[in-house]
């Protein structure tokens, strides 16, 4: 029942949203704001995020900060599609791909593409 809080925007355009699942949804949920759900909503379908990736950004909008785990490297990880991780220290950034090698080029700069925005939209400039 706590879906129904979400923008009238998005329930009005729930067909563009049919590749979302309920968890999808239930991050959207967390936001109050009505424009950042809808503004969420379209960069997730945009750039076919996951909803554990779409949990991130909504965890970035909120201001959310995450246990640090043992052992992990300093720096900002991120998976930004998949396929692609992000490793951010200082002005640097670290880019590792596990990929098929016989991905073609194109699919290849195709998907960096997306994974790079993704990770851009969730690491704004300080």
């Amino acid at each position: 029942m706590a879906l129904l809080d979400l923008s009238p925007k998005i329930w009005a355009n729930v067909n563009a949203f049919t590749k979302f699942g309920m968890r999808h949804f239930i991050q959207l949920n967390r936001l109050e704001n009505k424009y950042d759900q809808w503004k969420l909503a379209e960069i997730t379908r945009e750039n076919g995020l996951s909803s554990s990736e779409l949990a991130a950004l909504v965890d970035k909008q909120l201001g959310v900060k995450l246990a640090s785990k043992a052992g992990r490297p300093n720096g900002d990880k991120t998976v930004g599609a998949e396929g692609f991780v992000f490793l951010q220290r200082g002005s640097r950034l670290r880019v590792k791909a596990n990929l098929e090698y016989n991905e073609d080029a194109e699919a290849l700069a195709d998907l960096f593409k997306i994974a790079f925005r993704t990770w851009q939209i969730s690491h704004p400039p300080s």
